[in-house]
């Protein structure tokens, strides 16, 4: 996929829960080859995006139109085929606690392919090498420490080769240094694969560091969206201050 491509377009996505909505008539696109970060405070809709873009979520209203498939019109065995060329990180890394590192990537490939295992496992060790961990490919999770388990989850993500990988809070729960060294590892890895990352994230200074585009949420719906020089120098108060001094900052601001 070339940058210039779009990866994920939506449409006037309107999600409720009940008599609560969740997002508000919202247009955006999510373009290849880029780092996208999806910025924004608790509760602005984020996770309910990124959900709705997988087909997790049924929209009340709009469409989202992925790799070039309309996913809330593919029946269930299309949207299994679509997905195996998506990757997801999960916040807390969701190892398989039973299974040492190199059985958790290895997962997806004896669940999506037929290789045999020694083929997988070769590739299990390119991706463990990867994210720099084949040190670790017979350890169990609880061996690992928190950015440990991340990495492994990264690793995972990209065992199918995904044209399109999503990050949900790669460096929540991480001290300040592992997290600039995640931080790297994901700006590495989208400049050595091409894929497309989109990472949820409403940690300000890591959107800003390696993001190539910026999307702002607030209220389910985009605030701002453009690169990260547009995002910082926005007309909109509360978005620069936000990527200024972050979030508790503009909790006062209208």
């Amino acid at each position: 996929m070339h940058a210039r491509d779009t990866a994920v377009e939506v449409r006037n996505l309107t999600v409720t829960y009940g008599p609560e909505t969740a997002l508000r008539n919202l247009t955006v696109d999510i373009h290849g080859g880029c780092i996208s970060c999806i910025l924004g405070p608790s509760g602005c809709g984020k996770t309910t995006l990124v959900q709705t873009m997988l087909g997790l979520v049924s929209p009340l209203s709009g469409t989202v139109t992925m790799l070039g498939k309309r996913v809330h019109s593919l029946e269930r065995e299309e949207i299994s085929d679509l997905l195996a060329n998506v990757g997801v990180t999960f916040q807390h890394g969701a190892l398989f606690g039973s299974r040492t590192a190199g059985e958790n990537v290895a997962a997806p490939l004896r669940t999506r392919t037929d290789l045999d295992e020694d083929t997988i496992q070769s590739i299990v060790e390119v991706k463990m090498a990867l994210v720099d961990m084949q040190h670790a490919v017979h350890r169990y999770p609880a061996e690992l420490s928190g950015g440990q388990q991340k990495r492994v989850g990264i690793a995972r993500a990209l065992a199918l080769d995904p044209d399109l990988v999503f990050f949900d809070e790669p460096s929540a729960g991480l001290d300040p240094v592992t997290a600039d060294d995640l931080d790297e590892l994901i700006e590495d890895l989208n400049a050595e694969l091409g894929a497309t990352f989109v990472i949820i994230t409403h940690e300000v200074r890591s959107a800003v560091r390696i993001s190539d585009r910026i999307i702002f949420l607030d209220d389910g719906n985009v605030r701002e969206s453009g690169t990260v020089d547009e995002v910082l120098h926005s007309d909109d108060r509360k978005v620069r201050r936000a990527c200024t001094v972050g979030f508790a900052a503009i909790l006062l601001l209208p």
